[in-house]
């Protein structure tokens, strides 16, 4: 005998895992590698010093900054003082008034001098400071593509390491857009009944088939549809505090999306496959005679077909 129910739309998809977050190390100042900081493969912090640039003459160019700022502020204290000087003595009409222009210009130039042997030097200190290359982000590092003494140049295309964070990490899913069009149909017509504003949690199977003891959550889906592969993408996040998913792994992830109102639950036992391929079972009528009745299903799960 069967019964309407309630059923939980069960979706499974299949995706691979993403880094959290991934920063590529880069210099920003061209050197001579000095000294590596950091081991292969270790857990790093964010802030900490990965290599050191040899920075002798990053240091020299701040000690002649200083020096041209210090010279730049003697100059404009002696054009302050003779504009000054300059502007009493055009009062009593001792100067011209184009001496004394003259006099003004030359403070203010004095002055704007300052501000760029200001800015010189900031720059300066800015270069030294980036010959030490710290990681942007927490997380694992790679292995590193230079060694000491190697050259490096600024901005360079090829990075010294990477830097993931895997703690938590993304699962990027992948749905087709037909499967999507075919949920928002069946909430329209009530079949499925939606979710609330929850966080919807995602369960993981890993590439043995072994379940992953974490639950996730659903992130976001994507809003445009791949146009090559007619999908659409699903993200999850996942925490990851032992590592055990690493980025690039295949994984599957099931979740709740809503549940089916007034559906029957049928064994997989007793449903068939017509020669079309249409599901079938028999059914009793009231006469007490069997009839071939074509049914349609959805989906599959504790070795039950869910008909709608």
């Amino acid at each position: 005998t069967v019964r309407l129910t309630s059923v939980p739309n069960v979706v499974e998809l299949s995706g691979r895992a993403r880094a959290f977050a991934e920063a590529e190390i880069r210099p920003q100042v061209t050197g001579i590698i000095k000294e590596r900081l950091f081991t292969e493969g270790d857990t790093v912090r964010k802030g900490q010093d990965l290599y050191q640039i040899d920075a002798a003459e990053y240091a020299a160019n701040v000690r002649s900054a200083e020096a041209a700022l210090a010279r730049a502020e003697a100059t404009a204290n002696v054009a302050r003082e003779t504009a000054a000087r300059f502007e009493r003595l055009a009062k009593i009409n001792a100067v011209s008034a184009q001496e004394y222009d003259q006099a003004a210009a030359t403070a203010s130039e004095a002055a704007a001098e300052i501000a760029i042997q200001k800015a010189a030097l900031d720059r300066a200190r800015i270069d030294l400071a980036r010959t030490r290359i710290s990681s942007p982000i927490a997380g694992q590092i790679g292995r590193s593509s230079v060694t000491q003494g190697a050259l490096v140049t600024q901005n360079q295309a090829e990075p010294l390491a990477r830097v993931q964070q895997t703690d938590p990490i993304y699962v990027d899913l992948t749905v087709s857009s037909n499967r999507i069009l075919t949920w928002r149909q069946q909430m329209a017509d009530g079949q499925i009944a939606t979710t609330d504003g929850n966080a919807i949690p995602v369960n993981i199977v890993l590439s043995d088939e072994s379940p992953y003891p974490l639950q996730g959550r659903l992130e976001f889906s994507e809003v445009n549809v791949e146009e090559s592969a007619g999908t659409v993408a699903v993200r999850v996040v996942v925490p990851n505090p032992d590592g055990m998913i690493l980025p690039g792994m295949f994984v599957r992830a099931n979740f709740v999306a809503g549940r089916y109102e007034n559906v029957a639950t049928l064994p997989q036992s007793i449903v068939t496959r017509t020669p079309t391929g249409d599901a079938s079972v028999m059914v009793v009528d009231k006469d007490n005679t069997v009839q071939l009745r074509i049914i349609k299903v959805e989906q599959n799960s504790d070795n039950t077909w869910t008909v709608l």
